[in-house]
């Protein structure tokens, strides 16, 4: 429906993996959204590409998830974390919970990680785990604890060695704090993060997986310089104005 001359506004237009079900149901419902909206914030210069043809008026504004991610951490001060190198793990993906092999490749990876690890759980996930029998040889090696702030989570992602996960806006997360993440999937629709060498995508394979953690677990491994492709602190305001701009003028 029309808001003050609006047709709709989409933030993270044009993100795509190419694989209507992976990831599910966010693929199909990005492309619906940008279908019947009118502005199209896209996060990067890809998604902006992704739109091209797109009767929409797009604008490469970057995502207001890193100055969200930023506001977190500072709000966060005093929020205790684990002392030494840990891992944080979440996944709740529904094409990863529904498939038996994909869950027992997830758990063999991760309980190969070779330092603390912790199992931010869903209770989806729990499920799934339980169902396919898999939580005991989960709990031998890794600590699930209850889902969190989103504050909280920052401060351990931001303190932490390493990510692993199968969600989304983890991957920009991972960027803002510098934080080597393994994706536990076998397709992204944040593709340019794959080209920062923080972020690996998986592609569910064991042998891989343990292979990455390998190198960014080395003592002698720095995180690689690169400028961030879904934007730089200050994109909220950025996007604010253009929206504020689109309405004054509609």
């Amino acid at each position: 429906s029309r808001l003050a001359g609006v047709e709709g506004a989409h933030l993270e237009a044009g993100l795509r993996s190419g694989s209507l079900f992976e990831p599910w149901p966010e693929e199909l419902s990005r492309i619906i959204a940008d279908r019947f909206s009118s502005l199209l914030f896209a996060v990067s210069r890809g998604t902006a590409h992704n739109l091209r043809r797109h009767r929409g008026r797009v604008l490469n504004t970057g995502n207001t998830i890193i100055d969200a991610a930023l506001e977190a951490y500072r709000m966060g001060e005093g929020v205790e974390t684990p002392e030494g190198d840990y891992a944080i793990v979440t996944a709740h993906r529904q094409e990863n919970l529904r498939s038996r092999e994909r869950m027992e490749a997830l758990v063999r990876i991760v309980t190969g990680v070779p330092i603390d690890t912790y199992f931010f759980a869903h209770d989806n996930t729990l499920l799934a785990l339980k169902k396919f029998g898999l939580l005991g040889a989960l709990r031998r090696k890794v600590r699930l604890v209850r889902l969190s702030s989103y504050v909280t989570f920052i401060r351990w992602l931001a303190h932490s060695r390493l990510l692993l996960t199968d969600g989304g806006s983890i991957q920009e997360e991972s960027l803002v704090f510098r934080k080597p993440c393994l994706l536990l999937r076998r397709r992204t629709e944040r593709t340019e993060g794959l080209s920062t060498g923080l972020n690996f995508l998986t592609g569910m394979d064991v042998g891989y997986a343990r292979a990455v953690m390998d190198e960014v677990l080395d003592e002698d491994w720095k995180p690689p310089r690169f400028r961030n492709p879904y934007g730089e602190p200050g994109v909220s305001k950025r996007v604010a104005g253009e929206l504020e701009k689109y309405l004054n003028a509609n």
